[in-house]
């Protein structure tokens, strides 16, 4: 496995209103970086053939679309505002994607939005009890349909790299609208024996998902979604039953469950291969 490159794709002066975050740009230069130490410790020969059959995880789309709310709210064209500012974003991604591709790189896997409109966060500033927030799925959905239009550009024009698109979102929706059939059945997902990942420990049983709407770790909010897991949180008795850890990301059982489908799954959650067939690529 490769480099993990991190979720904001936003233009460097925008970086301070999502917090103390290191923008792409920022990691593709640390990236460069090492690919100037791994050459000067192995040779130029074996670095190429190093980072060319390495995989590279690009994970996407979801601090993008959240930032977004507020121009989306305060323009009379609401959704549709949006597509300039993804068009941008995503002009950006590609940019250093080709410049990661230039520097050696071969094997992307670039990890689309999240139903965003599914976040424990979301779903309490907007008093949604009950299911989705739809606006902000679409926020989501509008994202995803351009990256993913734009991964197919590049592995078509440019020869001998592949792009492939992560489907977080259909893996993530399938688990919230179909969680009751996470159960027994599968453990076998989420095996740490023949898992990618050695952090689950051997003691780990998992008999299914009990809580969707609900973050483990909270403090306030019907869904503990109003303030981040901080030290005055109180965190739910069984973090393996619950979809979500906090306001935002997912438990570690359910991330397990999609870096399964990322490692194996289908056309379903991964086009056009799974990372097994991309590293046999």
């Amino acid at each position: 496995m490769g480099l993990i490159l991190g979720n904001h794709l936003e233009l460097p002066q925008e970086d301070i209103q999502m917090g103390r975050v290191i923008s792409l740009e920022n990691q593709i230069r640390y990236f460069n970086r090492t690919r100037q130490d791994i050459i000067s410790n192995i040779g130029i020969r074996y670095a190429k053939k190093l980072l060319a059959g390495a995989i590279y995880i690009v994970a996407t789309g979801g601090n993008d679309v959240g930032s977004s709310i507020p121009q989306r709210n305060s323009s009379s064209d609401g959704l549709a505002s949006l597509d300039l500012r993804f068009d941008t974003i995503l002009s950006a991604l590609r940019s250093q994607l080709i410049n990661c591709m230039q520097s050696g790189a071969r094997k992307f896997v670039v990890v689309n939005s999240p139903p965003f409109g599914c976040a424990p966060f979301v779903r309490d500033v907007l008093s949604k009890r009950d299911g989705c927030v739809s606006l902000e799925n679409q926020m989501s959905q509008m994202y995803n349909r351009k990256l993913k239009s734009m991964l197919e550009e590049l592995t078509k024009n440019l020869t001998g790299s592949q792009y492939v698109n992560a489907d977080s979102y259909a893996m993530q929706e399938d688990i919230i609208q179909n969680y009751i059939q996470y159960g027994a059945q599968s453990a076998s997902l989420i095996d740490h024996r023949s898992f990618i990942f050695p952090l689950i420990p051997h003691t780990f049983c998992f008999s299914g998902f009990q809580d969707v709407k609900n973050a483990c770790c909270y403090v306030v909010g019907a869904h503990g979604g109003i303030v981040p897991c901080v030290t005055i949180s109180q965190v739910c008795w069984d973090r393996t039953s619950y979809v979500f850890w906090d306001p935002f990301h997912l438990t570690e059982t359910a991330h397990a469950i999609v870096a399964k489908h990322m490692l194996d799954g289908d056309s379903k959650y991964m086009q056009p291969m799974n990372i097994r067939k991309l590293s046999t690529t």
